[in-house]
């Protein structure tokens, strides 16, 4: 699986900076800045609203499905 930081392909040395990686209970399935699934948790149904919301909180991938979103920001 290919890890993302940003919407850029990390390599294995680099590490993402999303502290849901160092937890050990995630209530999340997806990490939205890279992308890493945490947990099998039940899936839940996204849609185009959800994923404008997502965006809007400047997330790279959706914390439910996992897809990464089309960037509509600039920095």
């Amino acid at each position: 699986m290919k890890h993302y930081n940003q919407g850029k392909i990390m390599s294995k040395t680099e590490k993402c900076d999303n502290l849901n990686h160092r937890l050990n209970d995630v209530t999340i399935k997806y990490c939205v800045d890279c992308g890493h699934q945490f947990s099998a948790l039940k899936n839940v149904s996204c849609n185009d609203i959800k994923h404008a919301q997502r965006r809007k909180d400047r997330n790279v991938f959706c914390r439910d499905c996992g897809k990464k979103l089309s960037k509509v920001f600039e920095d």
